[in-house]
């Protein structure tokens, strides 16, 4: 399941982290015991005895005052998803501290408020609320949530974590382990990076002849290769790609800014095309006023391929060139573990060389098994190449060395971290929120064994209890389900555009996997907790 030999991983027994659990357990329980002395030493013995008789009072007695509270809710919620829009969860600023306030916020005041007018608004429906027990069921509900408004607002907003795990977890981690072949067509690329102000029309550097003068004997390892170079033009930017076209690219307004900012790549037609023939794949033709597009990252894949089919006319040094009719998806070289190019001009041969020199690839097939020559060639470069400080990696004839091999390993890694995650996070507060959710259940049902009894003595027979009981279980277990889904939609829809900076997502899949998670585990306790609660009944009745 995550791409590596078990062998990697041993299970280990901390004893440091047993004596942690045991103090941090009794700490826990040592301040409850201390809460609940003081909450009972406060009580009367009377109120004590007559406690299970009476429904608990309303924190908002007035309706005008929920009323407001409840507009004020609503409009905290949506100041805080207007925000997390705004700021696209792409970094940690002042919008996204805000979005977690105002969003805590708004739920709590919602919870608060609708004690206070969820019964008198349904009460006004007099056929409803005297039907069969939907009084005795309401006034229930309602008085529970008078009492645990705090508790419901904490589990709204774990609920909210564990869906929005579940649903952006999976898709990342299927991102995260994408498409390697594609990503990496050789197996192994060395990059050299200029800077822009360096105006290299030629390249300087010819790697193959640098390795071999620090006696590294690239024959042994490698069987077929190529050295390539791509540019840039600082004139021509994304923006007269963008224009028009910015609904194609579904990025937060902050990123497409930023975009429209930065140059696409430029590359030879011979360089691409010799890139393609050490992979075996057909080459393409340019006319001398033509460009093509290469490009294989999915989230920009729309845009490119509008761009091809408007025939867009860019101007380069001075020349008027159009867009070939169908885009490229190929990758020229390794560059990480997903397709990241974004979008790369292929031009004739004349109009690059007009142009700055960006990067210097070589390109390398290594010979037979190849496991074993890249472990061997790359503890050999660290050796000759120890790139340890910023004067070293200057003076190596690369910045950056991509093994295919290295990639599938990280990339399993890092996909196995995410999966952890996702199962440990929202698996536990999963359990957690429905756990406590059936214990007050649970607890409420075993104190209300009297009002049940006493339904039974007017006339209630047992179908009418039990769907009673079954009802204010499932209206307890929904609420905070609710409002915890109408928030990750908005959460789980800004993770993924964020998740799909690094590539496509398949958000279907996440969506089933947190809704199979909350059918199976949320909806496991509510069916427990209803066959648990109707045995306390039937038992006391006994």
């Amino acid at each position: 399941m995550f791409m590596v030999e078990m062998k990697e991983f041993t299970f280990v027994f901390s004893g440091e982290a047993f004596i942690k659990t045991i103090i941090y357990f009794a700490v826990i329980f040592l301040i409850v015991m201390i809460f609940n002395t003081f909450s009972i030493s406060k009580v009367k013995v009377i109120d004590l005895l007559t406690a299970n008789k009476k429904n608990e009072d309303l924190k908002v007695k007035k309706l005008g005052v929920s009323v407001v509270l409840f507009l004020i809710s609503v409009l905290c919620i949506g100041v805080a998803y207007y925000f997390i829009q705004e700021n696209g969860m792409m970094e940690v600023d002042g919008q996204f501290w805000m979005s977690i306030i105002f969003g805590t916020i708004g739920t709590f005041l919602f919870f608060l408020s609708l004690s206070g007018f969820f019964l008198r608004i349904l009460k006004t429906n007099k056929k409803f609320y005297y039907r069969k027990l939907n009084m005795f069921i309401l006034r229930q509900i309602n008085s529970k949530i008078t009492t645990t408004f705090v508790s419901m607002t904490l589990l709204c907003l774990m609920l909210l974590v564990a869906i929005g795990v579940f649903s952006t977890g999976a898709g990342l981690a299927t991102t995260m382990g994408g498409d390697m072949k594609k990503a990496t067509p050789y197996d192994v690329s060395y990059v050299k990076y200029f800077p822009e102000e360096e105006k290299n029309f030629k390249v300087k550097t010819d790697m193959r002849k640098e390795f071999e003068s620090k006696g590294i004997d690239m024959n042994k390892f490698v069987d077929k290769s190529c050295m390539i170079s791509t540019r840039l033009n600082a004139k021509l930017k994304f923006k007269i790609f963008l224009n028009g076209r910015d609904k194609l690219v579904d990025y937060p307004k902050g990123v497409k800014e930023s975009m429209e900012k930065s140059s696409p790549e430029i590359i030879g037609l011979s360089d691409y095309n010799e890139a393609m023939r050490k992979q075996g794949k057909q080459t393409i033709s340019l006319k001398s006023d033509e460009y093509a597009v290469n490009c294989n990252f999915d989230n920009m894949k729309k845009l490119w391929k509008d761009v091809c089919k408007d025939r867009v006319e860019i101007k380069m040094d001075g020349r008027a060139l159009t867009a070939k009719s169908s885009m490229i998806d190929s990758t020229y070289y390794s560059a990480s573990s997903l397709p990241m190019d974004m979008g790369t001009l292929i031009v004739p041969d004349d109009v690059a060389e007009k142009f700055s020199v960006h990067t210097v690839v070589y390109n390398c097939q290594l010979k037979d098994d190849v496991e074993e020559n890249t472990h061997k060639l790359s503890k050999l470069m660290e050796s000759v190449y120890p790139n340890k400080t910023m004067e070293e990696r200057n003076k190596a004839p690369y910045h950056t060395a991509i093994y295919r091999v290295e990639m599938i390993e990280q990339s399993a890694g890092l996909s196995t971290v995410i999966t952890y995650i996702v199962i440990y996070i929202g698996a536990v507060f999963l359990i957690t929120c429905a756990a406590v959710l059936a214990l007050q259940q649970l607890s409420e049902n075993s104190d209300n064994v009297e009002r049940y009894n006493l339904l039974r003595k007017i006339g209630a027979d047992e179908r009418m209890i039990n769907h009673a009981m079954l009802a204010q279980i499932v209206i307890y277990f929904m609420v905070p389900l609710s409002l915890a889904l109408v928030h990750s939609y908005i959460g789980v829809k800004v993770a993924s555009n964020v998740i799909a900076t690094l590539g496509n997502v398949n958000a279907l899949n996440g969506i089933l996997a947190s809704g199979g998670a909350i059918l199976v585990i949320y909806g496991g306790y509510m069916l427990a907790t209803y066959l648990g609660s109707k045995a306390v009944i039937k038992d006391k009745n006994r």
